[in-house]
């Protein structure tokens, strides 16, 4: 299967980016210091959301998504 890889930069005092996803995902900080749920995540550090798991992703940095095509 194909998969779809979206990047977000985030901005410190920016609303949350919302990214709950109907699919499993991967996270992955590659700047900055984000904070996803209650987990921070600084540089090369990942988390594995399931499958429509509510998910917001906060702070200041570049976090990259990664999910399976619907």
């Amino acid at each position: 299967d194909e998969f779809v890889l979206s990047r977000y930069t985030l901005a410190s005092g920016a609303a949350p980016a919302e990214l709950t996803a109907p699919t499993p995902q991967v996270l992955l900080c590659t700047a900055g210091a984000v904070r996803v749920g209650e987990l921070g995540l600084t540089p090369g550090q990942s988390v594995y959301v399931p499958a429509g798991e509510a998910v917001e992703a906060a702070g200041s940095g570049t976090l990259f998504r990664a999910t399976v095509a619907a």
